[in-house]
């Protein structure tokens, strides 16, 4: 997951590292399923990371890396707007979404690692699609809101 938030091997294994090495210190008190928490965990540090960049550095850089075809990700202008618009959503919407579709948690295990019941996780990724989708794609809301 950190890899599909940052972009970049050596940042998204920094993240994985230190994603281990806080479960390895909470072992002892984990119950059941740890992936949900591990997931979480990583979401969190990754998001973290990507808030120390300066938003118009990142894209900067990244605009200029296209331009001249030195990037080998050719999604790094996509992924910048999309970050964008998961800061933009609630704080349990950005969770569920970037945990059920970013992470591949199921509805399930993303309802144990937040704590909240499944009827949430449904209803919060509804509306945080909707509202990504609105963010990402305004012809989307122009569109609907014409009928």
């Amino acid at each position: 997951m950190a890899y599909r938030l940052l972009g970049t091997r050596g940042p998204a294994e920094e993240v994985a590292q230190e994603t281990l090495t806080r479960a390895f210190a909470r072992w002892e008190r984990m119950t059941g399923d740890a992936t949900g928490w591990c997931v979480k965990v990583a979401l969190n540090l990754a998001m973290d990371q990507l808030r120390s960049f300066d938003r118009q550095q990142r894209r900067q850089h990244q605009l200029i890396a296209l331009n001249d075809g030195t990037t080998a990700d050719p999604y790094a202008a996509e992924r910048v707007d999309l970050y964008a618009a998961l800061r933009r959503l609630p704080r349990r919407q950005r969770e569920i979404v970037a945990l059920r579709y970013i992470g591949d948690l199921s509805e399930q295990q993303t309802a144990v690692a937040l704590g909240v019941s499944l009827g949430n996780v449904k209803s919060q990724s509804s509306r945080g699609l909707a509202t990504l989708r609105g963010y990402l794609d305004p012809q989307h809301t122009t569109r609907s809101s014409n009928v």
